[in-house]
Order: structure tokens, then C-alpha cells, then sequence
């Protein structure tokens, strides 16, 4: 069974071995705490949902971040933001480039937009 990466790529299966060992073992049958069977993902499952209750801080964790997905990681810079105005004349510039790019484009569909002047923006 391919699990990713290019048709016929047998590294992409590789290191799922003891992986799929683990998911086979945990859908096998086992009895619950009632005597009735059950698989053992659910008995798992029940054990954590009892520690986290308890207060088991690994699995209050571990619940959270199942039930709920886990908290976005803050991303901090440590670098300087560039913050200057752009230069002189740098505006008229990106809107020219921007009219030529939309020029040839409306060439092929006339309903394209076109300036009078493309060193001023068009007020809206």
C-alpha cells in the first residue's frame, strides 16, 4: 500500500511498519472493565479520559489537544522590520508595471482595466 509520495516508491511505506503493528494490535479485541469485549483503543482511550479528569497533566494534555487541536506556537522576529516609506517615484513605478502586465492582458479580453495616467491611482 502506498501511503504518499510518487506511484511505485516503496520508501514512502517503510516507516510505517510499527505503526501499522500498533494500529493492528490496539483494533484487537480485549475485555472492558464490564467483563464485555471491546476494543483495546477504547480502553485506552477510557484510561486517559480517567487520569485527565484525575488531573493527570500529561493527559489533560494529551485530550485537549485531541479533542480541541493543539494551540498555535507563537512565532516571534528577532530581526528589524523595514519600516521605511517607499522611495521617491517607487508608486508610479509598480503602477506602471501594473498597467503594462493588465495592457497586455485586456489586449486579449477588452473589458480589462485601463489608466490615463498610471504614475496617479485611480481614486475609487
Amino acid at each position: 500500500m502506498n501511503r504518499g509520495g510518487q506511484p511505485g516508491n516503496k520508501n514512502a511505506t517503510k516507516g510505517r511498519i510499527i505503526t501499522d503493528a500498533l494500529r493492528a494490535a490496539m483494533l484487537r479485541e480485549a475485555k472492558g472493565a464490564d467483563g464485555k469485549p471491546t476494543k483495546r483503543l477504547n480502553l485506552m482511550a477510557e484510561k486517559v479520559a480517567e487520569l485527565a479528569v484525575k488531573g493527570e497533566p500529561w493527559a489533560v494534555k494529551e485530550a485537549w489537544d485531541r479533542l480541541e487541536g493543539k494551540a498555535p506556537q507563537a512565532i516571534e522576529h528577532s530581526g528589524q522590520l523595514d519600516t521605511a516609506p517607499l522611495k521617491e517615484g517607487a508608486l508610479a513605478t509598480l503602477l506602471a508595471r501594473i498597467d503594462a502586465i493588465s495592457g497586455r492582458l485586456s489586449d486579449k479580453d477588452p473589458t480589462g482595466p485601463k489608466r490615463e495616467n498610471p504614475s496617479k491611482p485611480q481614486s475609487t
